[in-house]
């Protein structure tokens, strides 16, 4: 992945690897509207196919609007592969399984207004399932809204979406109303991005999550795991609160480990 061409620091993630895996053109267009330049949203200009050692690569140039360009080197093996559709919309799978928890909640369990299901992890005690957990929108007895929990979550197979059903959140209890603060909803900066940034953020988020989940669960590996770990690990930072990282971390501590690896 070159840097920009008047040598302005990079806005992409550093990794290891020389080239982004992406599992869909849609993915590479999310990762270029996550990461604008300095001088604002790269506009791609050029497309070259390649092959490079660990496969197809898509080598996308982008201009940014103060001139300066950029070469990003995509890594698109699973387009032939087990990736059926190269123009899917990034981290389907995970889109569909936050829905399918959200439908399941809102016929099974009781309600809550301020319900926000959050992202899923491994299910502890489930091998094979992830657990969408979900956080409420709410005022403390200090009337400070943010977002309190998580309380209860939905356990189900990924991706296939069936589900196994309903449990508490780690650490929470009914009696003691409202649970742990996590923080300001939304978090802090999210509104100051435009809606092209945001998208792509949580376009890349999401394929991100999809395949470390998927590589979790199935006890495999592949080259970039380490690289899309700690980007998603930053991403996250941006798109939840902080109490939320460690209340990921307690809904399985070796999934966090790993990602931290």
């Amino acid at each position: 992945m070159a840097e920009p061409s008047d040598n302005r620091a990079s806005p992409f993630p550093l990794r290891a690897t020389p080239a982004v895996r992406v599992d869909s053109v849609a993915e590479e267009h999310a990762y270029l509207a996550a990461y604008p330049a300095s001088s604002g949203a790269w506009r791609a200009t050029g497309q070259t196919l390649m092959i490079g050692k660990e496969g197809p690569e898509d080598h996308l140039t982008a201009r940014a609007p103060a001139g300066e360009t950029v070469v990003v080197r995509f890594a698109i093996g699973s387009f032939f592969g087990h990736e059926p559709d190269p123009f899917a919309q990034p981290g389907a799978a995970l889109d569909q399984t936050l829905q399918r928890a959200a439908a399941w909640a809102q016929e099974h369990e009781p309600g809550h207004p301020g319900a926000l299901p959050r992202f899923p992890v491994p299910a502890a005690g489930y091998p094979g399932r992830v657990a969408v957990h979900f956080a409420v929108r709410a005022m403390d007895d200090a009337h400070r809204p943010g977002l309190y929990g998580p309380t209860r979550a939905v356990v189900l197979g990924f991706p296939e979406g069936e589900v196994v059903g309903g449990v508490d959140g780690p650490g929470f209890d009914p009696a003691a109303w409202p649970p742990a603060r996590l923080g300001d909803w939304p978090p802090p900066g999210l509104a100051e991005l435009d809606r092209p940034r945001l998208s792509g953020m949580v376009g890349r988020f999401s394929a991100l999550w999809t395949r470390l989940l998927t590589a979790f669960l199935a006890g495999t590996d592949y080259p970039q795991r380490r690289d899309e770990a700690a980007e998603a690990r930053a991403l996250l930072r941006r798109l939840d609160p902080p109490g939320m990282l460690a209340a990921y971390r307690a809904m399985h501590e070796r999934f966090w480990d790993w990602l931290e690896a």
